[in-house]
């Protein structure tokens, strides 16, 4: 037959249970089944029956196996009246705690019903937090007495350890959780991109080829930039301005300047192309075309040095011009020593 305390095999005759020790014939005595009250002789039960039994009448045995699956905090959250972990961590700490039905409920449920800003979102937390203890207790049992009845030929040493490593917490389910939220929100809100240059805060000088120039405070510098092309940009409630520098190397493609500016600009059939004029800047001279479409102007200057072609390129609404400040810019080039 089988112990009635733990469950494990016990030879016929033998008075103590070898792996815990009960008393056999008083545990037999003690859990009487209500079908056998009316015979004489102390009945013997199925090994099943026994177990069952036991699970649902030996709590002493249960309490140490739930005490062990839950881990050091057992007597505190046994305690508790209101959870607030569960208030602050929500279905997280559900997670965390392996109450997946939970956490996936409390998920389920505002997805269904409401919103991060609904009031379910506020009454949930709070019911949750309170029922917190019994919910996570109760689960606990649960799950105890289902590895019990798994283990029914276990002594009571290896069954501790199993429901001890069964139980605990589980911090990485949370954490890939938060992880996949971020990255879910990063597809629906437009986060701040870090990497991006911020607008001058004073005016800063920069170069390209041998030429040096000044860009004036609250343009931004392009991220896309190179070692031959520079882009700047402003932009207000009022206004965009834009501004690009390129530097080209061409041994035989182009005789002169003119030449270049000439083929480097774009335009449409209905744009607006002025004649091609002569800039001094600096005592540089700079061969410069305009193109004007129905909303946007944009001005083009070239100088040669050597092999090298230098083009700048300027545009802006036709309404709100950023002439003032591309004169400044262009104002400022000068060749480097």
């Amino acid at each position: 037959m089988y112990c009635f305390r733990c469950g494990s095999k016990v030879r016929e005759n033998e008075k103590y249970c070898p792996h815990c020790g009960a008393d056999v014939l008083e545990e037999l005595k003690r859990y009487s089944y209500p079908e056998f009250e009316r015979k004489e002789e102390i009945p013997t039960p199925t090994h099943n029956d026994q177990y069952e039994y036991s699970i649902k009448y030996s709590f002493q045995d249960t309490e140490d196996l739930v005490k062990a699956y839950v881990g050091k905090n057992y007597d505190k959250i046994k305690n508790t009246k209101f959870s607030i972990p569960t208030l602050l961590l929500g279905p997280l700490y559900f997670f965390y705690r392996k109450m997946y039905p939970y956490g996936l409920l409390w998920i389920f449920t505002i997805i269904v019903f409401g919103t991060l800003l609904s009031p379910l979102s506020i009454i949930l937390p709070i019911i949750f937090a309170t029922l917190f203890a019994q919910l996570y207790l109760n689960d606990v049992k649960r799950k105890v007495n289902n590895i019990k009845l798994q283990n029914k030929t276990t002594d009571k040493e290896t069954l501790y350890n199993t429901c001890k490593k069964k139980g605990g917490v589980n911090i990485t389910l949370p954490i890939l959780i938060v992880i996949l939220g971020i990255v879910i929100l990063s597809f629906i809100i437009e986060l701040p991109d870090l990497t991006k240059e911020k607008p001058l805060d004073k005016k800063q000088e920069y170069s390209i080829g041998s030429l040096s120039y000044t860009i004036p405070k609250g343009y931004t510098k392009s991220e896309y930039e190179t070692e031959d092309y520079k882009s700047y940009s402003y932009m207000d409630d009022d206004k965009y301005c834009h501004i690009s520098l390129d530097a080209y190397n061409y041994t035989t493609l182009y005789n002169n300047a003119e030449e270049y500016l000439k083929d480097s600009i774009y335009r449409s059939e209905t744009d607006t192309v002025s004649e091609v004029e002569t800039l001094l800047l600096n005592g540089t001279e700079w061969k410069t075309m305009s193109v004007t479409s129905e909303y946007e102007v944009e001005n083009y200057y070239t100088y040669k040095d050597g092999n090298t072609y230098y083009k700048i390129k300027t545009s802006d609404d036709i309404d709100k011009p950023c002439q003032e400040d591309y004169q400044k810019i262009l104002n400022s080039i000068t060749e480097k020593e």
